[in-house]
């Protein structure tokens, strides 16, 4: 009976062990931003709470405009913003970026640099572009709690009067993470180890 028990203790802590953990996506709940250039502006694009959320919130100017930073290639001090979660985000990660251009995207360039954050200090993970779309992608292996989102529009046009003129525009920005089983699962497989472990004991007692 204790090897029947032991054996039906194994096969179930196998198959709570081996179920692979789901992903969901998480939207930004938060955001830091630091102005750059051309947002001095009322113009509904500097509302930040506008990159909060989903894509799919209505409005006829539904982004956050970050402004022409002053990035140089390694340093800068305006034109970025810092999105967070709620959470903190461990292992394999994806994300996407949701930017908005009207008209000819090729005519209006638009860069930025992505970078992932914990306790202040940020990787570089992405360089995106407005003229492939509006889905961004970054994908990141560690743990972050921040993803930072930085304008590069002068850098990479090489020029200080491009013809944006005010950086690049978030909607939203998402991160696609596993979801970890649940504690109680977890546990139920422990127990059952350990019932397996007590019955081995026992017979061979």
């Amino acid at each position: 009976m204790f090897n029947t028990l032991k054996i039906g203790a194994v096969c179930i802590t196998a198959l709570v062990l081996a179920v692979p953990a789901s992903a969901s996506t998480y939207w930004a709940t938060g955001v830091d931003w630091t102005a750059g250039d051309g947002t001095s502006g009322t113009s509904g694009r500097y509302d930040k709470s506008n990159a909060l959320g989903d894509p799919s919130d209505p409005g006829p100017i539904d982004f956050l405009s970050l402004g022409l930073s002053d990035y140089d290639g390694s340093t800068y001090s305006k034109g970025f913003a810092d999105f967070t979660f709620g959470k903190t985000f461990k292992g394999n990660a994806s994300g996407e970026v949701f930017e908005v251009t009207w008209g000819n995207r090729s005519g209006y360039l638009e860069t930025a640099k992505v970078f992932v954050g914990l306790n202040g200090v940020f990787t570089d993970v992405a360089d995106i572009v407005n003229s492939v779309g509006t889905g961004l992608q970054f994908n990141y292996t560690g743990e972050f709690d921040t993803v930072r989102i930085l304008d590069t529009t002068r850098f990479e046009s090489n020029s200080q009067s491009p013809r944006s003129t005010d950086g690049f525009d978030i909607d939203a920005v998402g991160v696609t993470a596993p979801v970890p089983l649940p504690p109680a699962a977890l546990a139920l497989g422990a127990a059952l180890a350990g019932l397996g472990y007590v019955g081995r004991r026992r017979k061979q007692a």
